[in-house]
């Protein structure tokens, strides 16, 4: 017995097998390429300078390979010390004082201008020495000269104080969060895991131990850190007292190593990693199938 299928049937019957296979194939290909979007970016350190108590913050890159800054542009805010990207966004939020009132506030700072579009007065009384983001929630993380670890909110700039500061000589602080959500602390002599629910700071290993630098640089501190995940480093922004240069550094949490990378621009004194995407490509099919 001979079974015959109408031709126009057997085509569509067809069409649909090659519609599901290559529906299935081009899954597979975007979410490949989704893949390669997520790791396909270039390394970035962004800082902030200023001069004296009301002086305004010019917004730079930095090379990480050796410390170089280019000014990018104004953020006409005063006192910009403290700032972190969100990972989850890439908005980067950052802490200075108003232009006459002198007033704490938390600003975004657009990475290609420098300019700085304000969030929300700040509700604690001094200066932020350090910021940071928890990368599974976005919690920002605050370290003041006073008030100690704090967290803030980034939609009015609020804060929500942990625990005050248990040592107020201490100066020159950066804080960073690891891959692994640990938060870290760094000053002029030590390196700290800081308790996220009570603000409350533990020593971890010896004194830090500045290496490479020049032997005249007086009081070395560290002012500035953020963790790079595409290159596995903590960087740190280095200061000496008085006029001394200001440098980049990379700190091994392991060894507490500060090692030097280069001279940056004098005065800076915020630092913020981002890896920024090296543009996407486009796949477009013919036929009706299409996907970017």
């Amino acid at each position: 017995m001979r079974i015959r299928f109408r031709s126009s049937n057997n085509l569509s019957n067809r069409n649909s097998r090659t519609k599901i296979i290559l529906t299935s194939i081009l899954a597979m290909l975007a979410a490949s390429e989704g893949t390669v979007r997520a790791n396909d970016c270039t390394s970035r350190l962004y800082g902030t300078s200023y001069e004296g108590p009301d002086g305004l913050a010019t917004f730079y890159s930095i090379d990480p390979a050796n410390g170089s800054a280019t000014p990018l542009g104004a953020t006409g805010y005063e006192r910009i010390s403290a700032m972190d990207v969100d990972p989850a966004t890439g908005i980067l939020y950052a802490t200075g004082e108003q232009p006459v009132t002198d007033a704490p506030v938390l600003i975004t700072i657009n990475r290609n201008t420098g300019n700085g579009t304000l969030v929300g007065e700040m509700s604690v009384n001094e200066s932020i020495a350090g910021l940071s983001i928890r990368n599974s929630d976005s919690t920002i993380f605050g370290f003041g000269s006073h008030e100690g670890v704090f967290t803030v909110n980034s939609t009015d700039g609020s804060t929500t104080v942990l625990i005050e500061k248990d040592d107020p000589d201490k100066s020159g602080n950066g804080i960073a969060f690891s891959p692994t959500d640990d938060l870290y602390h760094a000053d002029a002599e030590n390196l700290h895991t800081v308790n996220q629910a009570t603000g409350l700071l533990t020593e971890v290993g010896p004194f830090l131990s500045f290496n490479s630098f020049p032997e005249d640089l007086p009081d070395p501190r560290v002012s500035a850190m953020d963790y790079g995940p595409e290159t596995g480093l903590y960087y740190v922004i280095v200061k000496g007292g008085g006029d001394a240069a200001t440098y980049l550094a990379a700190l091994d949490v392991t060894t507490n190593a500060v090692s030097h990378v280069g001279a940056t621009a004098d005065n800076m004194d915020g630092l913020a990693y981002f890896c920024e995407p090296s543009g996407t490509t486009d796949l477009i099919f013919k036929d009706g199938f299409e996907t970017q």
